[in-house]
């Protein structure tokens, strides 16, 4: 396999800083600017790891081998308007959960716009199918029983994986049965048609690709949730930055987090297909766009210890796409899911070797992408990120060796 060229493109980091930083945007105001003092968060006590383990396991198999497939069906065969529609009416529904919490918060101004929300919503939105309170400015007061026993001094110490609903602790799992327990759909008939399946169903439809990608990207996903919802449940979010100066380096460095891409929904128009790498009898997933007439195949190699489908690969995926480019993501070789099934060293850690191995993983999807869709691919690049443009570099020296 030839490469018509080699971009190792250390500069996009530059250029994805100088698009994300708030010296683009405005400079932010001294009373958002992080407090030099924030907490550093701590993981929540796991007494039933090994249960939370199993039952993540089993989540995450019914995430990816049911509900991720058939939403994407689900998502192609019913129209945005009337997922919207169905959320809209599930929202309206719960009111009287929102009603009691905004009540036991002393939130006034919450239950009356609420209450002036359901009004409207459930006369002129028909049943709630329709949001015009929004479009009228009413503003929402979303309040829950786990809010409610946080204001209450409630403070979670264990953390706790429920089946089919994920992350939570003992404060979140008494919030939320207690929400399905004010939720008027839980009292209607729980058949095959039941129209909380249907919300729920709905719900999981639209972040399913979200959950999907937290499950793959990640080396360790459990341990990386378990640390969010740590964060979370420990510092609530209501005065989450205190008044300093502004550090706007600092801030330009971190805003390379926030990288991702514009559409939301881009991960959604993605394939993914496993190729066998012949070093080492395993097979390697990777995850690709084409343009619908023939076009230039750019390959990503991502930073260190990346996803293909980590949000910088993705955004820059979204970018190349958008100039008219069919790209593939590719997993660092320093990611957990290219050593296990692709690296031939013990360690990945020296360049000759892993640079050895990327070439053999790229030939392959090479061979795999020319095979189905010959007519669609014409010239062949690679661009990397971080680390991955040093292995791109280390690619075009094997290759004019």
């Amino acid at each position: 396999m030839k490469f018509s060229c080699y971009l190792p493109v250390l500069f996009l980091a530059a250029y994805f800083l100088s698009a994300c930083s708030p010296s683009n945007q405005g400079t932010p105001h001294a009373a958002t600017a992080p407090s030099a003092k924030a907490p550093t968060p701590q993981f929540l006590n796991d007494p039933y790891e090994p249960y939370n383990r199993g039952v993540w396991a089993a989540n995450a198999g019914l995430l990816t081998g049911v509900i991720h497939p058939s939403a994407r069906v689900y998502r192609t065969v019913i129209p945005q308007p009337v997922r919207g529609s169905i959320q809209n009416f599930n929202r309206n529904i719960t009111y009287p959960g929102r009603l009691v919490n905004n009540l036991l918060q002393g939130r006034w101004s919450g239950m009356k716009d609420e209450t002036l929300r359901f009004a409207s919503n459930t006369t002129v939105g028909i049943g709630g199918l329709l949001d015009p309170a929004t479009q009228w400015g009413i503003d929402k007061s979303d309040a829950n029983f786990t809010q409610t026993f946080s204001k209450w001094g409630w403070r979670p110490k264990s953390y706790l994986v429920l089946p089919l609903f994920g992350p939570s602790d003992e404060r979140h799992a008494l919030g939320f049965f207690a929400d399905r327990a004010a939720n008027p759909l839980a009292y209607i008939n729980q058949s095959s048609l039941s129209p909380s399946y249907l919300t729920t169903y709905n719900r999981l439809a639209n972040t399913s690709e979200f959950a999907r990608q937290v499950l793959e990207a990640g080396a360790d996903p459990y341990a990386n949730v378990k640390y969010a919802w740590s964060y979370n449940s420990k510092y609530e979010p209501t005065q989450p930055y205190q008044a300093g100066p502004v550090d706007l380096p600092t801030l330009q460095t971190l805003a390379a987090a926030s990288i991702a891409p514009k559409n939301k929904k881009f991960i959604e128009s993605s394939r993914q297909i496993k190729v066998r790498i012949p070093t080492t009898g395993r097979k390697l997933k990777f995850t690709y766009w084409l343009q619908p007439e023939p076009a230039p195949l750019v390959y990503i190699i991502p930073g260190l210890t990346s996803h293909r489908l980590s949000n910088i690969s993705l955004a820059l995926a979204e970018i190349l796409t958008e100039q008219g480019y069919s790209v593939v993501s590719t997993t660092s070789v320093f990611h957990p899911e290219f050593m296990e099934n692709a690296s031939t060293a013990d360690l990945p850690i020296y360049a000759p070797s892993d640079s050895r191995d990327l070439l053999v993983a790229i030939t392959q999807m090479d061979q795999a992408l020319a095979k189905k869709h010959s007519a669609r691919l014409t010239k062949r690049a690679i661009v990397g990120l971080s680390m991955g443009g040093f292995m791109a570099l280390n690619l075009a020296v094997r290759e004019e060796g």
